[in-house]
């Protein structure tokens, strides 16, 4: 059996400047397919074919019963993938993938003759994914198909705009970082790529970074803690965000081409 989930934007998702009509890719074991009109998202899908199945007799009733019984948190995963590049390509929280999880059904096709066979399945209708906010910027689909193995770290960055805590925001921006490379050599890893692009983001700009991230996590630091209680604090925080917004997003753009080890 095939199953599909379809998630259908409420309002217009825009999308980088193109002349295809779908994206299709793979993500693990799901195939993503993307509808594009007029660079607007019209429909995503998240299929998974040849899932295997068992039919029960209820009463007058045939039901197929699937013997992959997660699927659902196999998509959640795709679809919190995909929001999160949204997110972070576009400032635009496009998609709840929280509703996904209990309210989104999926729908069921016959992939061959014996499964064509009408009295074996039945079609589903799937929920409609609720977008959050209007349109800003557009994503870039063409390598939404790479990049899965981040998806924490597009996680992390995600949840850090979604925040309204500066502090918050920052720690996430950190660990989005970190999530990417890990935490040994990290300012080595990090400065390697950043300073190609600016000279700026060298090693001691990244250690200077690192340093006020564990302020605002760590209570027992030798330069003291930062707390949002403080004016002084939050400006503190708000000077070096862009900085490290910028390290988060050069290490996005360039995982493609290096890859972190």
């Amino acid at each position: 059996m095939r199953i599909e989930y379809t998630l259908i934007p409420k309002q217009d998702a825009t999308v980088k400047d193109t002349e295809v009509s779908q994206y299709v890719f793979k993500i693990d074991q799901a195939e993503v397919t993307v509808s594009i009109n007029e660079n607007k998202i019209k429909e995503l899908k998240i299929s998974f074919c040849n899932i295997g199945y068992d039919v029960s007799k209820w009463g007058e009733q045939t039901k197929i019963i699937l013997r992959e019984k997660e699927l659902h948190y196999n998509a959640y995963s795709i679809c919190s993938y995909i929001s999160n590049r949204i997110l972070t390509e576009s400032n635009v929280d496009a998609f709840d993938c929280n509703e996904f999880i209990d309210n989104n059904a999926p729908e069921i096709y016959p992939e061959n003759e014996q499964e064509e066979d009408t009295s074996l399945y039945k079609t589903t209708h799937s929920h409609i994914f609720r977008i959050v906010q209007s349109i800003e910027n557009f994503a870039d689909l063409d390598n939404f198909g790479v990049g899965y193995q981040y998806a924490k770290a597009y996680t992390a960055y995600a949840d850090g705009l979604r925040a309204n805590n500066i502090f918050t925001r920052y720690v996430q921006t950190y660990k989005a970082i970190e999530a990417i490379v890990g935490d040994k050599r990290i300012d080595d890893k990090v400065s390697d790529i950043t300073k190609t692009v600016n000279p700026k983001l060298d090693k001691a700009r990244f250690g200077e970074l690192r340093l006020l991230r564990n302020r605002c996590e760590h209570p027992n630091q030798s330069k003291g803690h930062l707390s949002s209680s403080d004016i002084k604090d939050i400006k503190e925080v708000e000077k070096n965000l862009p900085d490290l917004v910028q390290i988060v997003r050069i290490m996005f753009k360039n995982f493609g081409v290096k890859k972190y080890e």
